[in-house]
């Protein structure tokens, strides 16, 4: 499938991507160590 049309089935709310944990700019090694570990089971989010 083609990027484009990726693109578009996020945009219209197709696509539905899990996230498993947030984390804060300050808890960047927690993030970095959690992401390799085996409980991860979505996407790990770093915010600012």
């Amino acid at each position: 499938m083609h990027a484009s049309s990726y693109s578009a089935q996020i945009d219209a709310g197709l696509v539905r991507v899990p996230v498993d944990q947030v984390f804060s700019l300050e808890q960047i090694a927690a993030a970095h160590e959690y992401a390799e570990g085996p409980e991860v089971r979505g996407t790990v989010v770093v915010s600012s």
